[in-house]
């Protein structure tokens, strides 16, 4: 299925696209608002940004979060995971491990249908 997109500039930096069978959509690409709001979700453009993204001739790339970018991923796992001995070398411990505590969920119970 193909979509098709009318992208109207209103703007430097703002735009109307328009979707065949769907309506209308407000793009505001440097504060990254659009009326979709597929990027404040998810943080990479929706294809209506991209239509517009095209349209201005930029990079896709400069479009999407820092979130999903090599930088991020790098930085995200840059410390040290600390190794752990094997479990013989444990310090072992006289007290019991219990399950958490059980409590009753407030209102009323539900009914179990059979």
């Amino acid at each position: 299925m193909e979509k098709k997109f009318h992208v109207t500039r209103a703007s430097r930096v703002q735009f109307q696209v328009t979707q065949e069978n769907k309506g209308d959509f407000v793009l505001d690409l440097p504060n990254k608002n659009f009326t979709c709001r597929w990027f404040q979700l998810n943080g990479i453009p929706c294809a209506h940004a991209v239509a517009s993204i095209w349209k201005m001739g930029l990079n896709m790339l400069d479009c999407v979060d820092a979130y999903y970018k090599h930088d991020a991923f790098i930085k995200a796992y840059e410390s040290v995971v600390e190794p752990m001995p094997s479990p013989y070398k444990w310090l072992l411990s006289n007290k019991p491990i219990l399950p958490p505590p059980q409590y009753k969920n407030p209102g009323r119970p539900k009914k179990f249908k059979k």
